[in-house]
């Protein structure tokens, strides 16, 4: 399938091979509004599976669902697996994998030093690592103990590793390293004419998310303290992080952690609050 021939509208199993028969009635658009109907995959991943999952064994797992949840179109549920089968589509449509997609396209253009990351294939130099705080207060002071590691106030309080899953190779819906230099770069673009789609395209297929937030190309669409947002959150094994954009005001805030479960979102909306200029 030829670059620039395939639509919103376009059926997934037009480009996708193997899909069930709801690959003739999910659209392009479907799943980027996230209102496509899929299965959780997560959920559908064997409990004994220790291998990293790709994009592509996530589309295969999808394949072995043979309803959705509900007809696409009906309702707004955020989906992982669709950003998946979003990725594969690009690989389909491309004819290269969605790694070099990304780096040809998005990354070199706009002088990114990211990299769409696999543990064991490619590497990210000075990369932080993802850690999770110790729930058991007891396990949490024998390590502190045994790794010295109590911090001025006394608190054994510790973090171990958490930095892989066996989602995270899965690089639709995550696997970006990017530095806070990196995203300036590419928030800066979405300023330029043709970075940033129209949400308003998305409406033929986009459903409520709530009262006065929409979805459209990978944005909450919300306001806060009478400005437009575009906002998301993103999580993975150890990190937590955010981004808040606010273009009348010229203004990006983002928040990266390398810990599980920080309030990101709170962060950002203190750090917008001094920011922006009144209304």
């Amino acid at each position: 399938m030829a670059e620039g021939s395939v639509t919103l509208a376009t059926p997934v199993g037009e480009v996708v091979p193997g899909l069930p028969s709801w690959g003739g009635s999910i659209r392009i658009g479907h799943l980027v509004a996230h209102t496509s109907g899929l299965p959780e995959y997560e959920e559908m991943v064997p409990a004994e599976r220790t291998a990293p999952l790709t994009d592509r064994d996530v589309v295969a797992l999808l394949a072995t669902a043979p309803t959705l949840r509900f007809p696409p179109g009906h309702r707004f549920d955020y989906s992982n697996g669709g950003y998946a089968l979003l990725a594969t589509v690009v690989e389909e449509v491309a004819g290269r994998t969605f790694t070099d997609v990304l780096r040809t396209v998005i990354f070199e253009p706009l002088g990114m030093a990211s990299v769409a990351h696999v543990e064991g294939v490619t590497t990210v130099p000075h990369r932080a690592l993802g850690y999770r705080p110790v729930a058991d207060v007891a396990g949490a002071a024998a390590a502190a103990a045994a790794a010295d590691v109590a911090d001025e106030g006394g608190s054994t309080e510790v973090f171990v590793d958490a930095d892989q899953a066996v989602t995270t190779a899965v690089l639709g819906d995550g696997g970006v390293y990017a530095s806070v230099l990196d995203l300036a770069r590419w928030d800066a673009a979405l300023y330029t004419p043709g970075w940033q789609p129209d949400p308003a395209a998305l409406a033929p297929f986009a459903a409520p998310v709530e009262a006065g937030v929409s979805y459209g190309f990978g944005w909450y669409l919300d306001g806060y303290r009478g400005h437009a947002r575009q906002r998301h959150d993103g999580w993975t094994s150890g990190f937590q992080n955010e981004i808040q954009r606010y273009p009348d005001a010229g203004l990006t805030v983002v928040v990266l952690t390398n810990r599980a479960s920080p309030a990101v979102r709170e962060l950002a909306e203190a750090m917008a609050s001094r920011l922006l200029p009144d209304r």
